[in-house]
């Protein structure tokens, strides 16, 4: 169900909102890699490069890229592509704290984040008071 969703969004030519529909909902980078790819705008082809560059450099501890993603995150005008890099960079080390920052990405819609905030926070995390805030 959800790869015919990411299908929808690429023959629609929201590839952005597919690739974070991969990660968000399949947690699968190369399934957000394929989607960008298969775009024919170049700066889409240019994301898929960097993420790809994750998936290399999957032990995390490459904090030269870890910049390079933060700092990009932060220029990026697609809600969907600057959560994805701003997740991956994942600043202070805790996927809590990622989590949140995308939760707070008012760009994305709301049914979005209310699922990833169901899918990826604990029991404890996840409040009415909390899925008011992203409200």
């Amino acid at each position: 169900m959800k790869n015919l969703k990411i299908f929808s969004l690429e023959r629609v030519g929201e590839f952005e909102k597919a690739a974070g529909w991969a990660i968000f909902h399949l947690s699968s980078l190369e399934r957000a890699i394929k989607a960008l790819n298969s775009s024919n705008y170049e700066n889409h082809k240019l994301v898929a490069t960097a993420l790809a560059g994750f998936t290399n450099n999957n032990n995390n501890s490459n904090n030269v890229w870890k910049e390079l993603c933060k700092s990009l995150s932060f220029n990026l005008v697609d809600p969907y592509l600057r959560s994805i890099f701003r997740l991956l960079s994942n600043p202070t080390g805790n996927e809590k704290d990622s989590w949140n920052v995308i939760l707070n990405e008012s760009g994305l819609n709301l049914s979005d984040r209310v699922a990833i905030a169901l899918r990826f926070l604990n029991d404890n995390d996840v409040s009415i008071f909390h899925i008011i805030n992203l409200l």
